[in-house]
């Protein structure tokens, strides 16, 4: 059962799977930390351990989306979506993210959401249409022009006070009726 009432589960992450292969040296993906640390720190938050995240582990992009999974997404509040070119070309993410959407407008309550999470930057103008209005959380930099941008890792959040993501998510989770949105926030590393 999740906190927000009337879900099965608060959050869904839709990412790409490539966005989650740990780099050489790390034991973990991207997207495992990031789930990590919100499974530790949003029950924190809200004061209660019934928050439910769900991601699938093992689904391929091979597999057509199941009637379990349209039903979980169905019984989310909020979909999270790791943005990243790999995202974008990811068939599945699609299907996942509409069948999301076509929920939502089932749903009398507004209180749903969704959330970008940068992953790597896509120019506004490449997202699908539904996103593009939606400003996000960039978790990467770019330290100078011309150059790769750096994926910068959930860890550079500060552990002490909750962070700008797991406050909006919260927030939304909290009061699922508020559809004012929210603003853009680019995280960046502290020393």
């Amino acid at each position: 059962m999740a906190f927000v009432p009337d879900c099965e589960h608060d959050i869904f992450i839709s990412y790409a799977h490539i966005d989650n292969d740990p780099d050489p040296g790390i034991d973990k993906g991207w997207v495992t930390t990031l789930v990590g640390i919100l499974d530790t720190r949003l029950p924190k938050i809200v004061g209660s351990r019934a928050v439910s995240i769900w991601r699938d582990q093992q689904l391929s992009r091979h597999d057509a989306i199941t009637p379990q999974i349209v039903e979980t997404l169905r019984q989310t509040a909020i979909l999270v979506v790791i943005l990243s070119p790999s995202y974008l070309a990811s068939e599945w993410c699609q299907r996942e993210r509409n069948a999301f959407l076509n929920a939502v407008k089932e749903r009398r309550d507004a209180g749903s959401r969704v959330f970008l999470v940068e992953f790597m930057p896509v120019p506004v103008e490449e997202r699908p249409r539904e996103l593009r209005k939606l400003l996000g959380y960039h978790f990467w930099a770019q330290d100078q022009p011309g150059r790769a941008p750096r994926t910068l890792g959930p860890l550079h959040l500060p552990v002490t006070t909750p962070s700008i993501t797991t406050r909006s998510m919260t927030s939304a989770m909290l009061w699922p009726g508020n559809s004012s949105g929210y603003r853009k926030r680019q995280v960046t590393r502290r020393h």
